[in-house]
């Protein structure tokens, strides 16, 4: 998953950023007051972004929209220069 999706769904869930480690980002979730820690790569595991959730208390629904989730992949058009 992206990261940006991940941090968008916290958002959603009222978590703030909180501030800067070296290689993460420190969310809070401002209802509870539990802090976790974000990592800064692009991609982030299914696995730790439920973690995250989990740790947050905010539900590991699935973090696209319904719709997005659904659409296959385009198929790259085919060379139109067959003879």
């Amino acid at each position: 998953m992206k990261r940006k999706v991940l941090i968008n769904h916290l958002k959603a869930y009222k978590c703030e950023f909180l501030n800067l480690g070296k290689k993460h980002d420190v969310y809070i979730n401002t209802e509870t007051k539990v802090k976790t820690t974000i990592p800064r790569h692009a991609d982030i595991d299914e696995e730790l972004a439920d973690a995250i959730c989990k740790q947050l208390g905010i539900p590991r629904e699935r973090y696209l929209p319904a719709t997005a989730t659904a659409l296959p992949r385009a198929r790259r058009f085919e060379s139109s220069h067959s003879r």
